[in-house]
């Protein structure tokens, strides 16, 4: 794979759910916990039920359309309610004696301690580390976030999360406060994720090269192209600018 173009790439912004971490199996494991702490164990049927109306509630506050402008300026705010809406489903449909306040908190809580790595991650981010600039980019909250990536067996160069940036992908200011942050201008920057819309748009629109991680397998279509595809991160070293990289002196 060839990116074209004779810009260095000397910065590598990774996204975190569903790119380095399997958030579908994270909040599996936060769901199983908190049954369990109301004597509990779900079915999984009930399982399958709260990961549908996990997606309900983030759709119905609009946070699948972070484009918007609306959606950008309230985010944090339509996250929190978005994640109280389910808590709240939660209780009054499996009859969970927290109230949504408290289950707020211990899905906050319980996330921060849910590091569910895809195997690929820590091989291949030991071998880029050193040799690029290693950076986390993330939309979710940082009380949640940091601690995942504290505990992740690896430390990050710079950890950017939108809470903290005061915009969020894929606003432009989002990655070029990044690029400024790590002292690069966007084209020696890569952006890496798994969503078109917030990794791949907002990170070309601000002047950086892009990776889409399919891990799914979906089929590309619609006017976003990303300029590499990738289907697991040790794809990511097969990219020629990546080849070329590693064979510089560590930085």
């Amino acid at each position: 794979m060839n990116l074209g173009g004779a810009q260095l790439i000397r910065c590598l912004l990774f996204d975190v759910d569903d790119t380095l971490m399997d958030y579908h199996q994270a909040e599996m494991q936060i769901l199983r916990r908190i049954f369990a702490e109301n004597g509990k164990v779900p079915s999984q049927a009930e399982l399958d039920d709260l990961w549908e109306k996990s997606w309900l509630y983030w759709n119905l506050r609009g946070l699948h359309e972070t484009w918007r402008e609306e959606i950008q300026r309230d985010y944090v705010r339509l996250y929190r309610d978005a994640v109280t809406d389910y808590c709240a489903y939660m209780r009054r449909k499996y009859d969970l004696k927290q109230d949504e306040n408290a289950l707020y908190e211990l899905f906050g809580r319980y996330l921060g301690e849910a590091v569910t790595l895809y195997d690929d991650v820590l091989p291949v981010l030991k071998m880029l580390k050193g040799y690029f600039v290693l950076c986390a980019a993330s939309n979710a909250l940082s009380d949640c976030q940091r601690p995942r990536l504290r505990a992740m067996g690896i430390r990050f160069d710079h950890i950017f999360l939108s809470e903290e940036m005061g915009t969020i992908k894929p606003a432009q200011a989002f990655f070029r406060k990044a690029a400024q942050a790590v002292g690069c201008e966007t084209a020696e920057c890569m952006m890496v994720g798994d969503s078109l819309s917030s990794d791949i748009a907002g990170a070309q629109k601000a002047g950086m090269k892009t990776c889409w991680i399919n891990r799914a397998g979906r089929a590309l279509s619609g006017e976003i192209q990303p300029d590499a595809v990738i289907q697991n991160l040790h794809q990511l070293l097969e990219i020629k600018e990546i080849r070329e990289g590693l064979q510089n002196d560590r930085i």
